[in-house]
């Protein structure tokens, strides 16, 4: 299949991401998430689907039973994907208000990644018949909560 990443890939993927991810929710207070094995095979099978039907979208949120989602596509494939898919949902922070806390579909990937309610992290990577990878990330509890902002997505601390 069109998807198959070798697992040392993945794996190295996998650590890299939830480390940049760490990093970032540092910044916000949010304490760290701890990779899920189920949240990994979840989002790789959905990465494997967009790779295999070459679409780029999200699963319907009613069949997601809780769990937040990120997606991203590159290519080609950077040197550190984990970090550069991370920074790129990140770098959306730029736009967040954060003296009028709420949802923005502009900043959307940005509160899922530092979310503090979320504990838990799967990705999954897959590359299409193009070339193009496609990366999901899922979030257990799910961000993005309307009402919840003020205490889930903190500014910076300096």
């Amino acid at each position: 299949m069109s998807g198959d990443i070798p697992q040392t890939q993945l794996d190295s993927f996998r650590a890299e991401c939830l480390a940049a991810h760490n990093q970032k929710r540092a910044l916000h207070g949010s304490p760290p998430l701890k990779l899920c094995n189920d949240l990994n095979t979840m989002a790789q099978k959905w990465a494997e689907h967009l790779a295999e039907k070459d679409e780029f979208k999200h699963r319907e949120r009613d069949t997601r039973q809780g769990v937040g989602e990120n997606l991203a596509a590159m290519r080609p494939l950077p040197t550190n994907p984990g970090e550069s898919i991370t920074s790129m949902w990140y770098d959306e922070s730029k736009n967040y208000d954060f003296d009028n806390p709420g949802f923005n579909g502009n900043t959307g990937h940005f509160t899922q990644v530092v979310w503090k309610s979320s504990t838990e992290l799967g990705v999954g990577m897959a590359k299409n018949q193009g070339e193009m990878y496609i990366f999901v990330a899922n979030y257990k509890p799910a961000g993005n909560m309307l009402g919840s902002f003020p205490q889930n997505v903190l500014p910076p601390s300096q």
